[in-house]
């Protein structure tokens, strides 16, 4: 008498003819599984769209600025490129955590 894995009784339980329509089924299974939490995540997050920011000399000054105005957007200064990044930086997070 052939003795059976779990697997393979349960596989001739579902009615497949063999061990190789077994793991076939168990294939298109994952990638359902997979196609559907795609489905989900795109569904259920909505996409981001990228951060536009715009790096300009105003007057002697360096300014990183999130938004189409100093007053509505977020807005770094600074001597120097990096510096007004730096600010920029440090006040895009104190808007997150606010």
């Amino acid at each position: 008498m052939i003795e059976l894995t779990p697997f393979e009784r349960d596989a001739l339980t579902w009615g497949l003819s063999d061990f190789h329509d077994a793991m076939t089924a168990l294939k298109e299974a994952a990638l359902l599984i997979k196609e559907t939490a795609q489905f989900t995540r795109d569904s259920v997050i909505p996409k981001q769209k990228p951060l536009e920011l715009s790096l300009e000399l105003d007057g002697n000054q360096w300014s990183v600025l999130a938004g189409s105005n100093i007053q509505e957007g977020v807005c770094g200064f600074g001597d120097t490129p990096e510096e007004a990044i730096t600010e920029f930086a440090k006040e895009w997070l104190k808007t997150r955590s606010d």
